[in-house]
């Protein structure tokens, strides 16, 4: 029903304490709350700075975080240094062991020649044996036996001695040979056993490149999780800083609307668009005529009062060259039968009929993750809002009476 003007119901304004908030988003989001009833007065100088105190200890704990980042990092730096340098000296123990193992193979391949060559000079000294002294017993002939058979070195220097005497070069040819291959097997055991060390230390240097790549490894994941929790505690303080400028917004604007048309009015008093609307300060709340009321941009069937409007639609413009859409809305202006029956099914939850916002077509619900605190569309609400006369009042604040992320205000 339509009233005339001097049976009129005052205006809702932020500054009179008896207004009650808005009734539910019919959308809510999983985490928050179902409905509304906070205070709508305007923040107090106490609220405005308890909420610059706690942005001020958020900043303070950015500061402390980012000094235990700068150590992480510096730890980091110095754990990478030691891993380059345990790389350079696994580098070089792997190219010392790879080349132990060629001179090793060497040497095999060395004492090998020298077997074959000894046994080749034995053949030839065996064959002039049997040509000199038949198929008789060897033992006749020690220094021959002990040539072709093998013996101790001082056998060999005694069997030399008798060779030299009888002058046969086919002999002495043999214990040359074998006197050299006992010294190629002395050098080719020092080769191994060097290849042997050069192998070991090559290990070694791997277990040290591992453990420096590990200590790296860590401190990088020591280093992410800080920079993960300072990224938290800056978005946090931003935050916090934003609710405390919004605040400040708040009461100001509440104040000077205050002061503009006092509590019992509800009359345009901002900047239109092409859509006029009526003069709502004519009606009650719940009872303005749609004609009064201006759309919503980008919505189906929403209206708000014509500034209310106005401001909401071009926010809702720079919303969307953010996030390719515009601001999703639930709810707007809300009737004066629907906030009755959304009081009697949750008493507790909505508003007395008759005193929401929705009523005055100055309050909105928000959808499209608005409805969440702390993510990107609700954050950037609480930067950009602001600036086009809407805000998010403190009694629907994480801290509020009454936490509801998805509700949202015209100042005027």
């Amino acid at each position: 029903m339509l009233l005339p003007p001097a049976a009129a119901a005052p205006a809702l304004d932020r500054a009179a304490t008896a207004a009650s908030p808005t009734t539910p988003s019919p959308t809510p989001s999983a985490t928050g709350s179902a409905g509304e009833a906070g205070d709508e007065s305007e923040p107090s100088p106490e609220e405005v700075a308890a909420e610059r105190e706690r942005a001020q200890a958020l900043l303070d704990e950015v500061n402390r975080r980012q000094g235990a980042v700068t150590d992480a990092q510096a730890k980091l730096d110095a754990a990478t240094a030691t891993a380059s340098l345990a790389l350079e000296q696994y580098s070089g123990a792997v190219v010392a062991a790879r080349t132990a193992q060629l001179e090793a193979d060497r040497q095999d391949q060395l004492l090998l020649q020298a077997q074959l060559e000894l046994a080749a000079q034995k053949a030839i000294l065996g064959r002039w044996a049997r040509a000199a002294y038949g198929d008789g017993d060897l033992a006749s002939n020690p220094a021959l036996a002990t040539i072709l058979q093998g013996g101790s070195t001082d056998d060999l220097g005694r069997a030399e001695t008798y060779l030299q005497r009888v002058g046969n070069s086919k002999g002495r040819a043999v214990v040359d040979y074998t006197a050299a291959l006992a010294h190629q097997a002395d050098v080719a055991s020092a080769a191994a056993s060097a290849q042997a060390a050069a192998q070991d230390a090559a290990l070694e240097a791997k277990a040290a490149k591992d453990a420096a790549d590990a200590a790296v490894s860590a401190q990088r994941d020591t280093l992410a999780a800080l920079e993960t929790e300072l990224a938290q505690v800056q978005d946090a303080a931003a935050d916090a800083e934003t609710r405390a400028n919004n605040l400040a917004a708040a009461r100001a604007l509440a104040r000077a609307r205050s002061g503009r048309g006092g509590s019992g009015s509800n009359a345009v008093t901002g900047e239109v668009g092409d859509c006029r609307g009526g003069d709502t300060s004519l009606y009650a709340n719940g009872e303005i005529p749609a004609a009064a009321l201006c759309p919503v941009w980008g919505t189906s069937g929403h209206r708000l009062r014509a500034d209310a409007a106005y401001a909401f639609n071009r926010l809702s413009q720079a919303y969307a060259q953010e996030f390719g859409e515009p601001v999703c809305v639930t709810d707007s202006y809300r009737d004066y039968a629907t906030q009755v029956r959304l009081y009697a099914t949750k008493p507790n939850l909505a508003a007395v009929p008759g005193t929401s916002n929705h009523g005055w077509g100055t309050a909105t619900d928000l959808c499209g993750g608005i409805q969440d605190f702390g993510t990107p569309t609700h954050r950037w609400m609480l930067t950009h809002a602001p600036e086009f006369g809407w805000f998010h009042p403190a009694w629907a604040e994480p801290g509020g009476s009454r936490p509801e992320p998805w509700h949202w205000e015209f100042a005027g």
